[in-house]
């Protein structure tokens, strides 16, 4: 079975494994017979604009955990230890997803993605490292894809940073180990801060990825399949996800559940002496530091619908270990207003996908083709494989382990 940056092609995070993150290296080998179609600017990108299109809601599977509202309490004199979660995390990418592959089959759109990859093309003009998404275009029909062991797997620290972390074998605090950390963290944090007790709001459907699973058990997350009228004859269709639910004044809300993490505290800026009494500064550092990840998390929130991103703030024990954690606060914003922090335009990120779309439709024939990001300039290329090339040298292999 194929392996990715968790573990396993289901999903199961291995802080040992994993991609490489590094700024100055590509992801993926260009091959010389591949044809480079276009770049594309992200001063050109940051200039287009669409208005945000209607949403419907197709079907939705999984089940959505409950919040456990006694993580309210945690404070820098009430803190709590991150526990080591084994459940298995699934990242599964759109031409694998089974539910997705019936509506591609019933007609329900034309354009297909998952929020993971939706969210890094969306907040584009923001990333720094290097990265690739893989465009199939059949008939009418196009699918935005991740390879197994993508980048977008994991989670970069520090990547807008002035001082962005360099990479160094024995460092723990490069941006590879950063990022593995990070990932931990998040996957940890997510499944923690969960009622074990309080009954899970069952969907639709079961999880196309969980049920058969020879996992001991899997991380629950509701999935909403959700399509988009961009116009132009454009209908996109994704899987999103919903990772809590809880109600407030008797309503019931949703959240996206992420984490921000403290590695390498500052003189006068530790998060355990600031984070209470000037925790808008936290935010504003982290803003600067990892505007990327943080503009895919809002995006990512905004895709799904939910009503709050649930953010947590977590420091090492020890800045010198990195295995070791503890939570020092939760705050909750709405996507609304974190948009506005992360300067995220919403309707520039709607352009940004819909200008994308619009480029493909526009050649003839089927093809395959790789949209990465110029390491040597602020810009996409975009390239078409030749008739028959693979996306990587392993891809019949993968795709024969995944029937």
């Amino acid at each position: 079975m194929a392996r990715n940056a968790y573990g396993n092609y289901r999903g199961r995070f291995e802080p040992t494994s994993g991609p490489a993150i590094r700024r100055r290296e590509p992801s993926i080998e260009i091959k010389p017979d591949w044809n480079e179609l276009i770049t594309i600017e992200f001063a050109h990108l940051n200039k287009v604009s669409t208005e945000e299109p209607q949403v419907t809601d197709l079907t939705s599977a999984g089940e959505i955990p409950t919040y456990d509202k006694s993580y309210n309490a945690v404070s820098l004199k009430n803190t709590k230890a991150i526990e080591t979660t084994k459940a298995a995390f699934f990242t599964v990418s759109t031409s694998d997803d089974p539910i997705l592959k019936s509506l591609a089959d019933a007609g329900e759109g034309n354009v297909f993605a998952t929020d993971v990859i939706l969210t890094h093309l969306m907040a584009v003009t923001k990333s720094m490292y290097s990265w690739d998404i893989q465009v199939t275009k059949v008939g009418e029909k196009i699918f935005f894809d991740k390879r197994d062991d993508s980048p977008l797997d994991l989670l970069t620290v520090g990547e807008t940073s002035f001082d962005a972390p360099v990479e160094d074998n024995n460092n723990i605090n490069a941006p590879t180990p950063l990022s593995r950390e990070a990932t931990f963290i998040n996957k940890a944090f997510s499944q923690q801060i969960i009622s074990k007790a309080a009954e899970r709001k069952k969907l639709e459907k079961k999880s196309p990825f969980a049920e058969g699973s020879e996992e001991e058990g899997y991380a629950p997350v509701g999935y909403k399949y959700r399509k988009w009228s961009l116009g132009d004859e454009i209908n996109l269709v994704a899987r999103t996800e919903v990772d809590a639910v809880s109600t407030l004044e008797g309503k019931e809300i949703t959240f996206t559940i992420k984490a921000v993490n403290e590695y390498d505290p500052k003189p006068g800026g530790e998060w355990r002496k600031k984070l209470e009494v000037q925790k808008g500064a936290v935010v504003t550092t982290e803003l600067k530091n990892n505007n990327f990840k943080l503009a895919k998390w809002t995006i990512q929130s905004h895709l799904a619908g939910t009503d709050f991103i649930k953010l947590g703030f977590v420091s090492r024990n020890h800045p010198k270990d990195n295995t070791s954690h503890v939570i020092l606060g939760i705050q909750d914003y709405s996507p609304r207003d974190f948009a506005t922090q992360t300067a995220i335009n919403i309707k520039n990120s709607w352009g940004v996908i819909k200008n994308l779309i619009l480029f493909f439709q526009k050649i003839e024939g089927d093809g395959k083709f790789v949209i990465t990001r110029d390491l040597e300039r602020a810009a996409l290329r975009i390239h078409q494989l030749p008739n028959g090339d693979k996306f990587s040298d392993n891809e019949e292999d993968e795709r024969e382990d995944r029937e």
